[in-house]
């Protein structure tokens, strides 16, 4: 394993003047991929995005006239390289992301994530996975559904603490036992990428170890990169110590330090085929706040589970409070009303609720990114204005839904023209996904979904309690109101934001 356990390594860092050809640092990053092992045909696709983003930033208009030079950077992140292309030209308003170039080719395929926003000026980061080789792991044994249980003695020895980077391989391995090689997270099938984001925090966990070290249980708080609380995730128990009580007692140690630090909350992203991680995060203190149909493909499987779920899998959407921020105000429309008051009721959380026809007002800021190995995008709002709305149809529009099972919208639910935002997208066939708590220094996020003409199955969704079964009901009938906007829209329908 590497020395180097820091968060990330910086590969690239240029400043390209408007008289360097974009080339100069389209080939520093493509020969950065092709040095941590990428596929050449991969690294070229790399490249041909990068160039895109650079020649996109510099079409934009610069400030005064003034030249505006455009930066490259290249990171090993995690698993990931990352590169991003920022400017500090003109504001991206009347651009439409989805409609760039850079955008059509991430929806090919020719990186694994693209994601656009305004931060630190114009800013653009593409990612894609650092292969590992874990030809290793072959030699593991993937634990059948039927195997013997471990036995009472062994596990009352199990042992619970904080993991560390040196628990790396360790995950791996506990990580090939559950799910042979189709976990969605390919950062656990690389032990150093792994121990990194560890030491960093970016991945903050505790494991459980049996009597002769292995490790056969882990739980994670891992950083969104989106800037949200972070997520409840990665959980794990090797299926000869299931129904023991392991997951339930490394969330309480887990969320017990969180919530000393002052953590507002996570949210959880839970199978919804079978009831296990439900229970988990309920007994942790979670709660339902939404159902996202279609998540998640269907080819992730999990060793000791046998289901049948046809098409891609949904998960329940679960958000545990932590540490509360005190009273908020909400904006929403009048008939969401009644179902935000019982969920934010059911967390005990504090909240100020009130309807408003208030237009936007400014400019607006968003974010756009598109996942086709996960078939997901999102459009994520930052601040609403009047032509937000427009923005939105036009980047709904600019989205390939032949590639992406599910395009998400959040909208922030303390600014004033939210229940506004929130009407027009439903007429478009936006519905309730998830309501994140806490997700922005000033309050709550309202997730919505769309979804494209895929494969989802219902009838194997499951739930473990009376509040599960309500928010299971009423998404699924948001999806019936849904589809029969969506068959009323005209495909080449404007947003009217007069």
């Amino acid at each position: 394993m590497a020395d180097d356990l820091s968060g990330s390594d910086l590969l690239v860092d240029l400043t390209l003047a408007d008289v360097v050809p974009a080339a100069a640092a389209v080939g520093a990053v493509e020969q950065s991929a092709l040095g941590l092992g990428i596929p050449a045909e991969s690294a070229h696709h790399l490249a041909a995005v990068v160039r895109e983003l650079v020649t996109e930033s510099r079409q934009r208009e610069t400030f005064g006239g003034r030249e505006d030079p455009v930066q490259v950077a290249a990171e090993r992140r995690g698993a990931d390289l990352v590169v991003r292309v920022s400017d500090q030209r003109m504001p991206v308003v009347g651009e439409t992301y989805a409609g760039l170039v850079s955008f059509q080719l991430a929806q090919l395929g020719f990186v694994a994530d693209l994601q656009f926003s305004l931060g630190d000026g114009n800013v653009a980061e593409c990612t894609v996975a650092v292969p590992a080789d874990p030809s290793w792991l072959d030699s593991e044994q993937v634990i059948p559904h039927d195997v013997v249980p471990a036995e009472d003695d062994t596990v009352a020895a199990v042992a619970y603490r904080a993991a560390e980077p040196e628990d790396a391989v360790g995950l791996t391995r506990l990580t090939y036992r559950c799910y042979e090689y189709t976990y969605v997270d390919p950062l656990f099938y690389e032990p150093t990428a792994l121990a990194r984001s560890l030491a960093s925090g970016t991945l903050q966990a505790w494991v459980a170890c049996a009597p002769d070290g292995e490790i056969v249980g882990h739980q994670a708080l891992a950083a969104d990169p989106n800037g949200l609380v972070p997520e409840f995730s990665k959980l794990m128990v090797d299926p000869r110590f299931r129904r023991h009580g392991l997951a339930d007692r490394l969330a309480h140690d887990l969320l017990s330090d969180a919530r000393d630090n002052g953590l507002p909350g996570a949210w959880a992203e839970c199978v919804a085929n079978h009831a296990a991680s439900q229970r988990t995060v309920g007994a942790a203190g979670g709660f339902e706040v939404g159902l996202l149909l279609g998540a998640s493909p269907q080819d992730v499987a999990m060793a000791g589970f046998t289901v049948a779920d046809q098409g891609r899998r949904s998960l329940v959407s679960m958000y545990i409070p932590l540490a509360p921020q005190g009273d908020r105000l909400s904006y929403l429309p009048e008939h969401l009303i009644p179902i935000y008051r019982e969920v934010i009721g059911w967390m005990g959380l504090q909240r100020e609720v009130s309807t408003s026809d208030e237009r936007p007002t400014g400019t607006v800021r968003l974010q756009v990114s598109t996942n086709v190995a996960a078939g997901r995008a999102r459009v994520s709002l930052d601040h609403l204005a009047p032509d937000a709305l427009v923005r939105i149809a036009q980047e709904v529009r600019g989205i390939d839904l032949s590639k992406v099972a599910v395009l998400y919208l959040d909208i922030p639910l303390a600014d004033p023209a939210a229940p506004r935002a929130i009407r027009i997208a439903e007429e478009r066939g936006f519905f309730w996904a998830a309501l994140l708590p806490d997700a922005r220094p000033d309050g709550d996020v309202l997730r919505l979904q769309r979804l494209a003409d895929v494969p989802i199955a219902t009838d194997t969704i499951q739930t473990v309690t009376d509040h599960g079964a309500t928010m299971v009901e009423f998404v699924l009938g948001e999806r019936k109101r849904a589809e029969a906007a969506l068959e009323r829209l005209s495909p080449d329908a404007i947003v009217d934001v007069t």
